[in-house]
């Protein structure tokens, strides 16, 4: 992964997602690099929810997903189709009323311009639609 990519991938999930922490009670954002996958990871904590934003350097993609916490009570409930342990933030908002367009288009801009935007636009998912998320809801994924 590329050390200047990925600083400046951290820094604007800092910025862009900052609210997580002083408004909604996550923990500070904790930052992995994969260098054998070119990933960048940041995520967020609360008792019951995580955040988690992804960089992926070679596929030039951004993504973020609400991860359930804890341990399941058996191997069983992790192939429980009905009781996710993880989801896309976009796929949970459109799943829970939110209506296209929500990803900004910007045109013609390099993978590291278009960052910023993409981590501004799940920011605003979670705002204006992730109240479940937001309040570390245990059943926000079911």
């Amino acid at each position: 992964m590329d050390e200047t990519l990925a600083k400046a991938f951290f820094a604007k999930v800092v910025q862009s997602l900052g609210f997580l922490v002083s408004e909604h009670g996550f923990s500070e954002p904790r930052f992995k690099i994969d260098d054998r996958i070119h990933f960048a990871y940041a995520s967020f904590e609360r008792s019951h929810l995580a955040l988690e934003c992804s960089c992926d350097q070679r596929d030039e993609h951004v993504d973020c997903h609400v991860v359930r916490l804890g341990v399941p009570e058996n191997v069983d409930a992790l192939e429980r189709k009905d009781r996710p342990w993880r989801e896309g933030v976009y796929q949970w908002v459109k799943r829970h009323g939110g209506r296209d367009p929500l990803f900004s288009r910007p045109q013609d801009l390099s993978f590291p311009e278009r960052i910023p935007i993409k981590l501004d636009d799940y920011a605003e998912m979670l705002k204006r639609y992730g109240g479940p998320i937001l309040a570390d809801d245990p059943t926000a994924l079911d």
